[in-house]
């Protein structure tokens, strides 16, 4: 007479996490803050830039394609932190 092998059963192990969730904390300062889309142009064209839904978000176009501009006292001229001009366009 054959007698079956006995199968182990496996058991799960439970890991305790002590992991804590993330938290978000607004305060009056992030609430003050705009919230900014940057788009960077350089070697092309923006086509259009549409703005559905968002009025309190802030559009920033920094074109570097401006060689045919003179930058000497322009106020949305400005360098980036490689030394590049570019303008700066806000909608």
């Amino acid at each position: 007479m054959k007698t079956k092998p006995i199968r182990k059963t496996r058991t799960k192990k439970v890991i305790p996490t002590t992991k804590t969730k993330p938290i978000v904390i607004q305060s009056e300062v992030t609430r003050q803050i705009t919230p900014k889309i940057t788009i960077i142009v350089s070697g092309g064209c923006v086509q259009d830039i549409i703005k559905e839904r968002c009025t309190n978000t802030q559009v920033e176009i920094h074109d570097y394609d401006i060689e045919s501009i003179d930058v000497e006292g322009r106020d949305d001229c400005l360098q980036d932190k490689n030394g590049n001009t570019y303008q700066v366009l806000k909608f």
